[in-house]
């Protein structure tokens, strides 16, 4: 697995963020790609229908390619944001959201983790074997909307979520897990 710096993704002044940002409480962050098959892959048409039938919750999308040309009213789009400014997006929004059809990982999950935020994602990338606090599963695409729903009903504690997710994915973890898989490799070569 990709480390994430905790030093960079970590929880924020949420009432903070959503005044600089213009936001209101209670907010979804997604994170992806809305073109081609980075979009399919992404599941953005999924967001969108789950942005439509939810006109009263607020979606926060960072794009890493482009925004949409049309969103629904109830979705901000940012895109291509530098670390520091995705951080404060992140940090004025309540939940996490993966809508992936496939994952190796998902490194902007684990982002949203490290920032104090549950996610509600389907089981894929990391989220196959951290089924736990703080993921709400969602093995099909029409739980979504229970899943974010409780999510926002029942605030985690953001330094509970970070600690989580620190555990897994703090450089200092996966440098040792990268170090151990490097000897194992080199050992069994003699």
């Amino acid at each position: 697995p990709l480390p994430v710096d905790f030093s960079v993704f970590e929880p924020q002044n949420a009432m903070g963020c959503q005044q600089a940002l213009g936001l209101p409480d209670g907010c979804v962050c997604w994170i992806g790609a809305s073109q081609g098959a980075a979009g399919h892959v992404k599941g953005f048409d999924i967001l969108l229908q789950i942005a439509r039938l939810n006109p009263d919750i607020n979606f926060v999308c960072v794009f890493k390619d482009a925004a949409p040309h049309y969103s629904p009213p109830n979705m901000r789009c940012y895109e291509r944001l530098t670390h520091a400014e995705l951080v404060k997006v992140i940090g004025a929004c309540r939940v996490g959201l993966c809508t992936s059809r496939m994952e190796s990982q998902h490194l902007a999950g684990i982002e949203m983790g490290a920032c104090g935020l549950p996610i509600a994602a389907p089981p894929v990338g990391v989220y196959c074997s951290l089924d736990h606090f703080p993921v709400r599963l969602v093995p099909e695409p029409s739980i979504y909307t229970s899943a974010i729903r409780s999510a926002l009903a029942n605030p985690a504690n953001p330094q509970e979520v970070r600690e989580v997710w620190c555990k897994e994915f703090d450089k200092p973890v996966i440098r040792a897990q990268w170090e151990k898989l490097v000897q194992e490799v080199e050992c069994s070569k003699s």
